[in-house]
């Protein structure tokens, strides 16, 4: 509305202007008429300049010299003058950037649909690592790219690395790891909740499925650094209480057996994890998930022979489920 009365000024001070030279060149009286005319035609110069520069104008704060050239160049060209110069100014000005800064949408559902720059292309997860821990100012824009690269990548992978830049100094890197982490935190303790208000009303055939799922939940929190202090304690223990539990409802169900003992692990309870392993074991869970923290329960102990037995016994899977050579290496 502002742009269409600032037009329809212009054109009628340019009708005036154009009666005002008109009245100029065809007067009797030339120092009369010269008079007139010329204090007519910078009147109506001044009016259209204010014009143009009145209302919500993008050039508003140019000063007073961009406003002496309007002026000037409506002066000196008469009746085109001033609705030249809005043309000239509005092509040039009016596409013009404007000052609010421009936020791309990252998706962030897990990273599928994301791409890496440009050309699309995906780092590797060990680069990515080496570029966020480069922390110096000029790096700050290639670790922001770097970082919304992490949820591509298993979820424990990725919230090791986003822990990691809580104390980077780019507030953008550190903001986005934070956002990240909160939502995986959200999205287990909405989880947990979920479960755990359908306990009550849960048939007893799937009682102690449910304890297990819960359990898991809670030590998935534990797992991957998501919670600490007395949260931390708090989860490890309802971690505990529904592995039991499970296993109370099913004594003979190895995957209940294997997460307790590795909440006995965390707990630095070594002598019950050991037994929780060897219950898995017995009851048929892969040998290859629970003899390296078996092999971890016995170091603990300094029981650096079973250590060894277990090393070999590892190294003696088929080749497909052996641990790499390096953490064989490691452990003898």
């Amino acid at each position: 509305m502002i742009r269409f009365w600032r037009w329809a000024a212009l054109v009628g001070i340019a009708g005036l202007d154009a009666i005002a030279v008109a009245a100029l060149f065809g007067a009797r009286s030339r120092g009369v008429a010269l008079l007139a005319g010329a204090g007519g035609h910078a009147a109506l110069c001044l009016a259209s300049t204010w014009t143009m520069f009145a209302g919500d104008s993008p050039w508003a704060g140019s000063g007073a010299r961009l406003r002496a050239l309007a002026c000037a160049i409506a002066f000196f060209m008469p009746v085109l003058g001033a609705p030249g110069l809005l043309v000239a100014l509005s092509s040039a000005f009016g596409g013009r950037p404007a000052d609010e800064p421009k936020w791309r949408t990252v998706p962030i559902d897990g990273g599928r649909s994301r791409r890496a720059g440009r050309g699309g292309s995906r780092l590797a997860f060990g680069r990515i690592a080496g570029l966020l821990r480069t922390r110096t100012s000029e790096t700050s824009a290639t670790r922001f790219r770097a970082v919304l690269e992490v949820p591509r990548f298993k979820v424990r992978e990725s919230a090791a690395i986003l822990r990691s830049c809580l104390d980077d100094p780019f507030d953008e890197v550190r903001l986005y790891a934070f956002a990240r982490l909160e939502r995986l935190r959200d999205d287990i303790e909405s989880t947990t909740r979920r479960l755990t208000q359908s306990l009550p009303g849960a048939a007893s055939h799937d009682l102690a499925t449910l304890h297990l799922r819960i359990a898991e939940s809670h030590w998935e929190a534990c797992y991957l650094g998501l919670v600490e202090g007395a949260v931390l304690a708090d989860a490890m223990e309802r971690a505990r209480h529904h592995a039991t539990e499970a296993l109370r409802l099913h004594p003979r169900d190895a995957a209940a057996s294997f997460l307790l003992g590795r909440v006995h692990l965390r707990s630095c309870n070594y002598l019950d994890a050991v037994a929780q392993f060897e219950m898995a074991l017995e009851a048929g869970f892969p040998a290859i998930r629970v003899l390296p923290y078996l092999a971890e329960a016995h170091f603990a102990q300094r029981h650096y022979g079973l250590v060894k037995v277990l090393m070999r016994d590892l190294a003696g899977l088929p080749g497909e489920q052996a641990l790499p050579g390096g953490v064989m290496e490691f452990w003898r």
